[in-house]
């Protein structure tokens, strides 16, 4: 699947858990992170100091699907990433919240 638009909507990118060419990246704090996320994904605080430091260590031609708790910080991330050149990359509409209310898998 190519992203060819900024969101992404929960059971779009559930079907992409364990797609080796989909980066998962939850924009959240280290805490936040560690009380539940989506399997496969990887911690990028947008908070720290060296965020776009870290982006920049990735891939910029994977597709990308940023969360956080709602969208908002993943909003920010997603204009970061576009500003840093990545190419493919998407919100997650609602963020984890909303794909908790969908009953999809969270870790712990």
């Amino acid at each position: 699947m190519f992203f060819s638009k900024d969101s992404i909507d929960a059971k779009e990118a559930y079907e992409e858990i364990g797609n080796e060419s989909v980066l998962m990246l939850d924009v959240r704090t280290k805490e936040e992170y560690a009380s539940g996320h989506i399997e496969g994904s990887a911690n990028f605080d947008i908070y720290q100091s060296s965020f776009v430091e870290e982006l920049n260590k990735l891939p910029k031609n994977k597709k990308c699907i940023v969360y956080c708790q709602s969208g908002g910080r993943a909003g920010q991330a997603l204009g970061i990433m576009k500003k840093n050149g990545f190419e493919n990359v998407s919100n997650l509409k609602g963020g984890i919240m909303e794909w908790k209310e969908k009953g999809l898998p969270v870790v712990h």
